[in-house]
């Protein structure tokens, strides 16, 4: 009983400790929240220094239908703010010799498929198993946003894969599936639940008695937030994650609940360092590069300090936290709104001024590139292997990427971005490539391709029903009054614009390359979809007629 009345009191005083930023930065903070309002979906702020909490701020409403305001109880589903307890309750394993990173998944999950490489829990934790995403999978499969997905469902599309995005290891593409997978790992280590897991191991030690995955999305819960996106015309729809899968996402928790989870984690005095050393630790690839990515956290560096960061967007949720481990501090944003946006940077460079180092800048000399070299660089460029697009642009004689600026370091050279990417043009005759490279990942190389504005010169052929055995799915592909569109299940039409190298292009990074045979007949097609799928082969149906 002593125990519990000295953990409720240090949970009482980690949130009560507010009041320590002077007036003015309070009024610069304050002012962020002025459109959130009795008829807006809500948000929730704290910022933790060490043991204390130098701000907290409920804004916007929880539930639009029952004007019940956002406050300190409310509880937000954090999507994938979820994968660093997972990752940590994988760490806790390994430091118990329980399992071994370098342990091959299918020692645990032998249903899964053997894609002829070892997948190991390393690559599931850091994002370079090469695995498909789970939810890209079952919405290309004919599934809607809106449908219940089980582990089962997620279970039974692996089964059915047959090919990997990349070789594991050999470089890094955000996955969900790695993260349902290490959930279930857990379990079958230890018997139980990973929900069960982390309550024991986690958040009931630490004291966070509103925390908890969630396996059952019909389950009530106190005090639960609703979500919204908006509906186009000033107001608002509802929009709530039903799936019952969890490891990738689905921890519900408040903010004070993960104030606690930073400061009694990450911060105290008691904390295990060799827990939190590894799960700091980044990935590293098959040629050695080291990542951007650790147990559940995004790495990088902001004036002069480590940070670790990670954001979440689940249906209408949206969730972000960064954390410096130096300072003793960590921003914690929580929100049931999609269109949710405040700058976790400009409320650290707030709270932490006079604190944070200047920052070091990159090291690129001033330059004023040629407007007529510099004209060749606008345009598309896709790279075939990654199945990647960017829509380079020119403003003001600079090159830009929607509102990213690529500085110039010469007239072929550019760099942009706190990763310092590197963006290298070349010209042969009419063919104008791109040699893209970035710190803890492969180099990519793409080709300029037409705008991918044209729909015509179809070839012959490209009508008809195309079958993939991975998805167990058909899909149509139709050519009327001169544009291509493909059938997804469930899910409509998306156009196709032609961009070059029989490969068209649709919304949300959807392309399709199309596959011919010696006769230069069209035999099926490859899809790549929203960056995190890739070589999905759809074979057409008598594919030898004309």
């Amino acid at each position: 009983m002593k125990k519990l009345i000295l953990l409720l009191a240090g949970v009482l005083a980690l949130c009560n400790s507010n009041g320590q930023l002077n007036p003015d930065t309070r009024k610069k903070i304050d002012s962020l929240f002025v459109g959130y309002t009795s008829s807006t979906p809500g948000c929730a702020l704290i910022i933790v220094k060490g043991g204390d909490v130098l701000y907290e701020k409920y804004a916007g409403m929880s539930n639009l239908e029952y004007n019940i305001p956002v406050d300190s109880a409310s509880l937000f589903h954090i999507a994938s703010l979820s994968k660093q307890v997972t990752a940590a309750a994988i760490y806790k394993l390994v430091g118990e010799k329980r399992i071994a990173l370098t342990d091959d998944i299918r020692k645990y999950l032998p249903e899964l498929p053997d894609f002829g490489h070892v997948i190991t829990i390393d690559h599931l934790v850091h994002h370079s198993s090469g695995l498909r995403d789970q939810w890209i999978i079952q919405l290309l499969s004919g599934w809607r946003p809106n449908d219940l997905i089980t582990e089962e469902d997620i279970l039974n599309a692996l089964k059915k894969q047959k090919r990997l995005n990349f070789v594991p290891g050999s470089e890094f593409m955000y996955s969900n599936t790695g993260y349902t997978l290490l959930g279930l790992i857990v379990k079958k280590v230890t018997g139980i639940t990973l929900k069960e897991y982390a309550d024991a191991v986690f958040f009931s030690p630490l004291g966070m008695r509103h925390t908890h995955f969630q396996a059952d999305h019909a389950v009530i819960i106190k005090n639960r937030t609703s979500a919204y996106i908006p509906d186009g015309a000033g107001g608002w729809r509802i929009e709530i994650p039903v799936f019952d899968t969890y490891g990738a996402s689905s921890l519900f928790t408040t903010v004070r609940d993960f104030a606690a989870w930073e400061k009694r984690f990450y911060y105290s005095a008691g904390k295990d360092t060799g827990l939190l050393n590894m799960i700091y630790t980044p990935g590293i690839l098959n040629d050695g590069s080291v990542q951007h990515y650790a147990g559940g956290l995004m790495t990088g560096n902001y004036r002069g300090y480590k940070l670790y960061e990670h954001g979440g967007a689940d249906a209408g949720y949206r969730s972000f936290m960064l954390r410096i481990p130096e300072l003793q501090t960590s921003i914690i944003l929580f929100s049931n709104r999609a269109d949710f946006f405040i700058d976790a940077y400009y409320l650290l460079d707030l709270v932490s001024a006079g604190t944070l180092k200047e920052e070091r800048p990159v090291s690129v000399p001033v330059f004023s590139a040629d407007s007529i070299v510099l004209k060749n660089w606008e345009g598309v460029f896709f790279d075939k292997v990654s199945q990647e697009k960017f829509v380079i642009t020119r403003k003001d004689n600079k090159l830009m990427i929607g509102w990213w600026e690529l500085k110039a370091i010469d007239n072929y050279t550019f760099s942009a971005g706190r990763h310092n990417s590197l963006f290298r043009f070349s010209k042969n005759g009419s063919r104008i490539t791109m040699v893209k490279s970035d710190e803890g990942t492969r180099k990519k190389y793409f080709s300029k391709v037409i705008s991918g504005d044209k729909y015509t010169n179809a070839p012959a052929g490209i009508q008809g029903k195309y079958y993939c055995s991975e998805l167990n799915t058909f899909y149509d592909l139709s050519y009327v009054d001169g544009k291509v569109s493909m059938e997804i299940p469930r899910n409509g039409k998306l156009e196709l614009r032609y961009i070059g190298e029989n490969i068209y292009e649709g919304e949300s990074d959807t392309f399709v390359t199309l596959v011919k045979n010696r006769e230069n007949r069209i035999t099926g097609f490859n899809l790549a979809a929203y960056g995190r799928v890739r070589n999905l082969f759809f074979e057409k149906v008598n594919c030898g007629n004309r």
